[in-house]
């Protein structure tokens, strides 16, 4: 890689006109913007504008420039696992946003792919995991101050009534993909990578599309010993 790495941004809807601009923005030290990728014209525009860098509206001419160092994936949902591959076999390093894509299939493919020796990377952009609060919380239950933590329960609310492709099957809408991957990321993280059994409860509410817009997860296990005698118990999460 070079220094700054030379980054590809495929995807510049409502996380990657926000969210991944913004971290690439900051970091210029770090990464380097060459090439952005949309099938929206004034998306990429825009991105050009912020970084000076190429565009395209073909997902493949993208990866297939030789500048593009890494692909960064802020597609939808439904199409993660496809542009990860595809990138992968192109000798291409990958940081795809969440979900990491659909099924455990398609993960252990990616997996594969992504973690030969001398071969490209693949990166999940698991932001929430490095939270402050999340971080904090981990600290204090570490610290051995609580004693026991035998329950943790963890809450996202809010209301919103989107109309766009999040709320579509097919199109990998849903609450379990959306939000779900850092619910589940962080009851595991609380678990120690593991849990004795699952409990769900799945349903669509008031949603405009198909896919669901409440999930209820219980997580029961026991998180190992760290050295201070506590050991943690799964408990409740809910989005």
């Amino acid at each position: 890689m070079s220094n700054p790495i030379k980054v590809g941004v495929v995807g510049l809807g409502r996380i990657g006109m926000s969210v991944h601009l913004d971290c690439l923005r900051a970091r210029p030290d770090k990464f380097q913007v060459v090439a952005a990728c949309d099938l929206i014209p004034e998306r990429c525009e825009k991105y050009a504008a912020v970084f000076g860098c190429r565009t395209y509206t073909n997902i493949e001419d993208m990866i297939a420039d030789p500048e593009v160092e890494v692909v960064d994936i802020a597609t939808r949902s439904c199409d993660h696992y496809a542009h990860s591959k595809m990138a992968l076999l192109a000798g291409k390093s990958v940081l795809v946003e969440k979900p990491f894509c659909r099924t455990h299939e398609e993960a252990l493919e990616l997996i594969r792919l992504g973690s030969q020796p001398s071969g490209p990377r693949i990166f999940v952009r698991h932001n929430r995991r490095f939270e402050e609060g999340f971080i904090k919380v981990n600290e204090i239950i570490d610290s051995g101050i609580l004693g026991e933590v035998y329950e943790i329960k963890l809450t996202r609310n809010e209301y919103q009534r989107r109309n766009d492709w999040q709320t579509i099957k097919e199109f990998g809408g849903g609450q379990l993909l959306n939000w779900g991957p850092h619910i589940v990321d962080h009851s595991l993280q609380f678990c120690g990578g593991k849990y004795t059994s699952l409990f769900a409860d799945i349903k669509r509410v008031a949603a405009v599309g198909d896919a669901e817009d409440h999930i209820k997860l219980v997580f029961k296990g026991v998180k190992p010993d760290r050295g201070h005698g506590n050991q943690r118990r799964c408990g409740s999460a809910y989005a």
